[in-house]
C-alpha cells in the first residue's frame, strides 16, 4: 500500500510540475507575442517603384493611440487610432518606394500610457515598373500572358500561343500552327501577319521590319518581313540560322547560327552586309538580346554545363561573363527599357513546372522571383518604352 501511495504522490507532483511548466511557457509566449502584425496585400511581398504600396497593421493591443510605418529606418507614414480602447483593430498605411531593391518595413505603436511597441521586420522586394509578356501553362495549354513586373494585373492575351515579343504597344506571338499574329489587348481581335506555312518562331521587331526564325523546309533560317508584307531571306549562309535580335537602330541583327556543327553568335549589318562572329565556343550559344543602348548583348549558353545567361560587351575583347547561377538553368533573357535590369526564365527545380520568371538587376545581380504559380512560365518579353536612357549596367 505504501508503494502505491508513493507512486501516486510522485504522479501528482509530476502533474503539478508539468502544469506549472505549461503556465510558464504560455506566459512567456504572451509576454513575447508581437504587439501587432504587419502584412502586405500583395501575397508575395512585391512592389514597384513609384507605385503606392498598402501596408496593413492589425493588433489585439488596446490603448494604442498612434501607429507609424517605418521603411529602411525612417518613418514614412502615420495615423491615429480613432478608438484606442477597442481591440482587435486594423489600420492601413501607404508608402511609395522610389528605389528598387529590398526594403525593410515595420510598424511602431504608441500607447496612451507612453509605451512604444514595434512589430517584427518585414521585407518588401521592389522592382522596376513595366509590363511583361510571357508564356504560361497556367491555363492547361500554352498561353501568352501580360502582367505587371510585380506579377499583378495578369491577363491572358492568347491561348495556344508562344514566343511573345513587343512591337511598341502591340504584342506579337506565334500560334501553335506556326503563324505570327499581332494583338493590341486581351479583348481585341488578333490579326495574322505571317502565314503558318513558314513555321515561324522567335519574332523580333526592328522598328520597320519583322525578323523571325522559319523552319519551313527543315533547317531553320531567318526571314525578314517588310512593312509592305514582303518576306525575304536574311543574306547569311549557315547550316542553321535562328533567334534574330535587332540592335536599337534596326539596321543590324545578331543571330545564332550553326557552322561546322557549332552554334555561335554572329552580328550582321543589313546596310553593308558585314558579318562579325561574336562567340567562338564549342558550347551552344543562343537567344541573344541587344541592350537598349546597343553596347551589350545578353545570351544563353550551356558552356558551364547547364544553360545560363551571359553578358557580352560589343566593344573591346572582354570574354562573356555569366550573370545567372541557377542550379537547373536559366534562359530567355529580356532587357528592361533602361538597360539596368533583365527578365529571364529560371528553372528552380528538376521539372518544367518549376520554371518561374525572375527579374535581375545588372549592377549587383540582385534577383527577384515574380511568378509563383508552380507551372511552367517562360519566354518573358519586357515591354519597351521610348526614349531609352543610356545603359548603366555592368
Amino acid at each position: 500500500m505504501r508503494l502505491w501511495i508513493r507512486w501516486l504522490t510522485s504522479l501528482v507532483l509530476l502533474l503539478v510540475f508539468l502544469a506549472a511548466l505549461g503556465f510558464w511557457a504560455q506566459r512567456q509566449r504572451l509576454e513575447t507575442r508581437e504587439p501587432a502584425t504587419l502584412f502586405f496585400p500583395s501575397p508575395y511581398s512585391l512592389g514597384t517603384v513609384g507605385e503606392r504600396v498598402a501596408v496593413v497593421v492589425s493588433s489585439r493591443q488596446s490603448g494604442v493611440v498612434r501607429v507609424e510605418l517605418w521603411a529602411d529606418g525612417e518613418p514614412v507614414a502615420a495615423t491615429t487610432n480613432a478608438v484606442p480602447s477597442a481591440a482587435p483593430w486594423e489600420v492601413t498605411l501607404a508608402w511609395r518606394p522610389n528605389e528598387t531593391g529590398p526594403h525593410t518595413l515595420f510598424a511602431r505603436l504608441y500607447t496612451a500610457d507612453g509605451a512604444v511597441l514595434d512589430t517584427a521586420l518585414r521585407t518588401l522586394e521592389v522592382v522596376p515598373p513595366g509590363a511583361l509578356a510571357y508564356v504560361t501553362a497556367e491555363q492547361g495549354t500554352p498561353a501568352v500572358m501580360v502582367a505587371r513586373t510585380d506579377g499583378l494585373k495578369r491577363e491572358v492575351w492568347a491561348l495556344e500561343a508562344k514566343d511573345p515579343a513587343w512591337a511598341n504597344e502591340v504584342v506579337l506571338f506565334v500560334v501553335r500552327d506556326g503563324g505570327i499574329w499581332t494583338l493590341t489587348g486581351p479583348h481585341n481581335r488578333p490579326r495574322p501577319i505571317v502565314n503558318a506555312e513558314f513555321q515561324a518562331e522567335r519574332p523580333a521587331w526592328g522598328g520597320k521590319t519583322l525578323a523571325f526564325t522559319s523552319r519551313k523546309g527543315g533547317r531553320p533560317r531567318v526571314l525578314l518581313r517588310s512593312a509592305a508584307g514582303d518576306i525575304t531571306a536574311l543574306p547569311f549562309q549557315a547550316e542553321a540560322v535562328m533567334d534574330p535580335a535587332w540592335n536599337p537602330n534596326g539596321d543590324e541583327l545578331v543571330v545564332a547560327a550553326t557552322r561546322d556543327g557549332n552554334t555561335d553568335l554572329y552580328r550582321i549589318s543589313l546596310r553593308t552586309g558585314e558579318v562579325q562572329q561574336l562567340t567562338t565556343h564549342p558550347a551552344t550559344d543562343r537567344q541573344p538580346t541587344w541592350s537598349p543602348d546597343g553596347r551589350v548583348l545578353l545570351f544563353v549558353s550551356d558552356r558551364d554545363g547547364v544553360p545560363q545567361v551571359y553578358w557580352l560587351a560589343l566593344t573591346g575583347k572582354q570574354a562573356p561573363v555569366p550573370v545567372t547561377d541557377v542550379p537547373f538553368g536559366a534562359d530567355h533573357p529580356s532587357w528592361s527599357p533602361d538597360g539596368t535590369w533583365f527578365a529571364y526564365s529560371a528553372q528552380l527545380g528538376a521539372t518544367l513546372s518549376s520554371r518561374e520568371l525572375v527579374l535581375q538587376r545588372l549592377r549587383d545581380n540582385y534577383a527577384v522571383r515574380v511568378t509563383f504559380n508552380n507551372v511552367e512560365d517562360t519566354a518573358p518579353a519586357w515591354q519597351p518604352t521610348t526614349p531609352v536612357p543610356p545603359n548603366r549596367g555592368r
